[in-house]
């Protein structure tokens, strides 16, 4: 069928003149509409304009455009994407110039462009946006037709479905919009793991889009929790009722309750506790410490499994490659947590070779946004601790909370999860879970005389899920 596409498309370009006028309206600025959203509500939607499609056939052929458009508009979308190609999907230029005109968010031009003229005819018809896609352009026409898109001012959202896709595309350029398509467009078949898949070889600074095949919060959930930062949406909302209504009803899919990971774990009854709390991750100290542990020993607790649900941390200051690689043999750890002075060059080294997601503790302080600046293109997220200088972690004590929204704000910028550690307890937890962290990291407080308490672990998992209870209205 994309072939289909392709060949009517090559005619089609044939009749289009040499030239076109520029609209003398400025564009709307796509990237940061979503990025905007994204911040405001943990995901950026892209509402699609869609009449019909070859996999679906026909959805709203008499769908009244303004209309939608302003319902999408004032259901909460952040930006919309209109269908113009006309033989398959029913849409027409037309259809974004009234999109644009009855609308004051940004909009896409959804097509198959194979053609520099399609970019000049994008801009002409007022387009904000341009889809570019990897099924049918190389890395090498996507970086030409990139620049000359945004010499006209437009943005451009690069689409790929899979690592080849992505590879050629990344061996040109550095998009800083990139979706995936969960849509296979030879075969039409759909799966959110495509998202999940790939957002894995994505670079940390590109924003991602997560295209096609969400229908409901838990989709939502499913890809933002994969990576996503925001969703393209169409069938569902042109086929389901009123946008006003399912586009919130969607965003809610972003509201996850905040991650919990419990730390200092030191035997199997812990890791047990932990677990059955409802625990996100769990972490083990292998840096000289009163907490700290032996690898055989955590592979012995760990066999009491299996622990599916959580993520495994090994927390780190300063090790030798060697030693991490002789850890990760021993154990599987999920996430590799760095508590020391470890180079930038040092964890990129160490990512690549061991394809393990990396976590940067840092001690607040005076300069703890420019380390997080510094290291945000090469970790997965952030750790921000009360420490000393003798001490790393686990000390029991807070840093000053006035300064961790500060932290959380800045995180969100780079794009980067940032939890907060340091004498975090069941009593002060209600107060941290306000200012929304992307996630607590607690050791010190989940013990009573030394020892892990597991009626406290239960009594953090409860309060942080009544917390997203109501945040999500439910």
């Amino acid at each position: 069928m994309l072939e289909q596409i392709i060949a009517k498309k090559r005619e089609l370009i044939k009749t289009l003149p040499a030239q076109f006028e520029r609209q003398e309206k400025l564009t709307r600025g796509f990237y940061q509409a979503l990025k905007d959203g994204k911040e405001q509500t943990g995901v950026g939607l892209i509402a699609e304009i869609k009449r019909a499609s070859p996999s679906k056939g026909d959805l709203a052929l008499g769908m009244d455009i303004l209309s939608q458009a302003k319902l999408y508009e004032s259901g909460g979308a952040d930006t919309i994407s209109v269908l113009t190609e006309t033989p398959f999907f029913k849409g027409t230029n037309q259809d974004l110039q009234v999109v644009k005109a009855v609308t004051n968010i940004p909009v896409l031009r959804k097509d198959f462009i194979i053609d520099e003229r399609q970019i000049f005819e994008s801009a002409s018809i007022g387009a904000d946006a341009i889809l570019l896609i990897a099924a049918v352009l190389d890395g090498k026409q996507i970086e030409a037709y990139t620049k000359i898109a945004n010499d006209l001012g437009l943005d451009v959202l690069v689409e790929v479905h899979n690592l080849e896709e992505l590879e050629d595309v990344l061996a040109y350029s550095s998009p800083r919009l990139l979706g995936v398509n969960n849509r296979d467009l030879k075969t039409f078949q759909t799966s959110l793991s495509v998202t999940e898949q790939l957002v894995k070889h994505i670079p940390k600074d590109c924003f991602v889009v997560s295209e096609s095949g969400i229908h409901k919060k838990q989709d939502v959930e499913q890809v933002v929790q994969a990576g996503a930062d925001a969703m393209l949406v169409g069938e569902h909302l042109v086929t389901n009722g009123s946008p006003t209504e399912t586009i919130p009803q969607l965003k809610e899919g972003a509201i996850h309750a905040t991650y919990v990971k419990y730390c200092g774990l030191r035997s199997s009854e812990d890791v047990k506790n932990a677990y059955l709390s409802g625990a996100n991750g769990l972490g083990f100290v292998f840096a000289n410490s009163k907490r700290q542990v032996r690898a055989m020993d955590v592979a012995e607790w760990m066999k009491d499994g299996p622990y599916a649900f959580c993520e495994t941390f090994a927390v780190l200051v300063n090790p030798i490659e060697e030693d991490v690689h002789e850890l990760l043999e021993t154990v599987d750890f999920d996430v590799l947590q760095f508590h020391g002075e470890e180079t930038v060059s040092f964890i990129k080294d160490i990512q690549k070779k061991t394809e393990k997601h990396v976590v940067k503790a840092l001690r607040h302080d005076r300069n703890t946004l420019d380390l997080m600046s510094a290291y945000a293109p090469v970790v997965d997220g952030f750790i921000v601790d009360a420490g000393t200088k003798t001490e790393r972690g686990g000390t029991g004590q807070t840093f000053d909370w006035k300064k961790a929204p500060t932290y959380i704000h800045f995180a969100k910028q780079l794009n980067v999860p940032l939890y907060i550690a340091g004498g975090v307890h069941e009593h002060n937890v209600p107060q941290l879970l306000e200012m929304q962290p992307d996630g607590i990291d607690v050791s010190s407080g989940i013990e009573t005389e030394g020892k892990k308490d597991d009626s406290k672990m239960k009594s953090i998992m409860r309060q942080v899920g009544d917390y997203a209870t109501v945040l999500s209205g439910s």
